[in-house]
């Protein structure tokens, strides 16, 4: 008789902290965005209208794309860029513990979305089109 496979526990009501990443395990999936976790002042409604514009534009193209496709990409075009955590200039919510690895996705030229990557979810903790989360 086979055994059963034990649950998965989080540390903490979201299940990031204490939680292995599966992200190999999803790459053939579709993105979805998450904006549950935005920080105040790095929010859409803290960017100008064309920024707004091309946050929608970006994620629309990188939703008809596999977590697969967006990592081949190159960091300047549509895939993604790992961040150390001594490069965000902000403090980094608690939420988001130290095995945890901070993604930036470009929307355009200095425009960048950063946050968090669990399974096919990418959670979005700033919205940053002037390019002042993080040095580099």
């Amino acid at each position: 008789m086979a055994k059963k496979p034990k649950p998965r526990t989080g540390a903490g009501t979201d299940g990031l902290a204490g939680r292995a990443p599966r992200g190999e395990v999803t790459n053939h999936r579709y993105p979805l965005f998450s904006l549950q976790h935005v920080v105040a002042g790095f929010s859409v409604s803290n960017c100008e209208r064309d920024e707004k514009a091309a946050f929608a534009d970006r994620l629309q193209q990188l939703g008809q794309m596999t977590w697969e496709q967006i990592q081949l990409g190159s960091r300047q075009g549509v895939g993604t860029e790992t961040i150390g955590r001594d490069s965000i200039c902000l403090p980094i919510p608690n939420h988001i513990t130290p095995e945890v690895r901070i993604l930036a996705l470009r929307i355009r030229q200095k425009a960048r979305i950063i946050g968090y990557r669990q399974d096919e979810v990418f959670h979005i903790v700033w919205i940053d089109p002037k390019h002042r989360v993080y040095k580099g």
